[in-house]
Formats: structure tokens, C-alpha cells, sequence
């Protein structure tokens, strides 16, 4: 978002709404994008995480709300490089050329 914050500034007439209004756009957008691209993952992730406990929450509520926490740390994403070494880097590239 740092390259496109530093293309707008550079285009004159824009308001400060307008360009918080296309960084907000593309964010949005760059989000769904990776969701789509990691859904399958997450699902087999979760998945995994269930059938060998370590969801220790005592209702299907709480234990959804535990993989949320776990998978939204980097050291998780990290940790998936096990078992999708290349997921990663096909990510960082997706970002750097959206």
C-alpha cells in the first residue's frame, strides 16, 4: 500500500477523501483477492487443527474464534511453509503486483 499511497500523492487534484477512498478500494480488493487465493487452505487448516485437538474450545463458537486468533499471527502463516513451502512467496508476488 506504501507504492500506492506514493503514486497518488503524486497526482494533483485528488483530495485527501479521494485517495483514502482508492487505498481503501484497492485494499478491499487485494484482501479478497488473497482470501480466494488461501480459502482451501484455511478449510484444510482448520480442519487439521480440529481432528488433532488442538482447538481445546469447548463449543464450536469457541473453538472458531481460537483458529481465528491463531491463524491471524505471523508465526502461523510461517508455520503453514511446512506443508506449502512455496505459499508464501506466491503471496508476497500477488501483493507486489496488485
Amino acid at each position: 500500500m506504501t507504492a500506492l499511497s506514493e503514486q497518488l500523492a503524486r497526482i494533483r487534484g485528488l483530495t485527501d477523501s479521494e485517495r483514502a477512498a482508492i487505498r481503501e478500494g484497492a485494499r478491499a480488493a487485494l484482501l479478497q483477492t488473497m482470501l480466494r487465493k488461501v480459502n482451501r487452505v484455511l478449510i484444510v487448516e482448520l480442519n487439521a487443527a480440529r481432528i488433532t485437538g488442538r482447538l481445546t474450545g469447548a463449543d464450536p463458537e469457541a473453538r472458531w474464534s481460537q483458529f481465528l486468533q491463531m491463524s491471524a499471527t505471523v508465526q502461523y502463516w510461517e508455520s503453514l511453509s511446512a506443508h506449502y513451502p512455496d505459499m508464501m512467496a506466491r503471496l508476497r508476488t500477488l501483493m507486489a503486483r496488485r
